[in-house]
Formats: structure tokens, C-alpha cells, sequence
């Protein structure tokens, strides 16, 4: 959509791509307790804490993998902030 290596315009992202990223189905599904995991990570020898997401949007089934969306958080002195998402697979 964007090529491998992309900057996206704030204004351009919540404008075209956020309604895709928080339609319906992952509004309702963040608010279910069982489709979200939480992670936590410690990158940068222990600089840099970050927090993942994962919320899933398709249930798996016998004929599929299922899939999720992440949504990643970096930690920093006034509390987590969102820093990406991306989709698995």
C-alpha cells in the first residue's frame, strides 16, 4: 500500500487509514477480554520498554489460521503511547 519503507502524514493517516484500522469489528473486539493478549518487551539493554496489543479480529478454525491485529506502545515518562500497527498474518 505504501511500499516497504514509508513515512504516513498524521493528517493523511487519521483522515484515510484510521477508520480502517478501528472499524467496528475491532472496536467490539478489544472490549472482549478473551481476544486480547498483552506482551511486554524490554528492548536497547533495558532503555526502552514497550507493550503490544493483540486483539483478534478472525477466529481461528479447522480451514483457517485466524488473524490479529497488534498495536504497539512505547512506555515513556507520562504513561504508554501508541507508536504502531500492524496485522497477523
Amino acid at each position: 500500500m505504501y511500499g516497504e519503507f514509508a513515512y504516513i502524514d498524521i493528517d493523511k493517516f487519521i483522515k484515510e487509514d484510521l477508520p480502517l484500522v478501528f472499524n467496528q469489528r475491532i472496536k467490539k473486539r478489544l472490549l472482549d477480554k478473551n481476544k486480547l493478549v498483552f506482551t511486554d518487551q524490554v528492548l536497547y539493554g533495558g532503555q526502552q520498554n514497550m507493550g503490544t496489543v493483540l486483539v483478534t479480529i478472525i477466529d481461528p478454525s479447522d480451514k483457517w489460521e485466524g488473524a490479529q491485529a497488534a498495536f504497539g506502545f512505547v512506555k515513556t515518562k507520562n504513561g504508554y503511547r501508541f507508536c504502531n500497527y500492524s496485522t497477523i498474518p
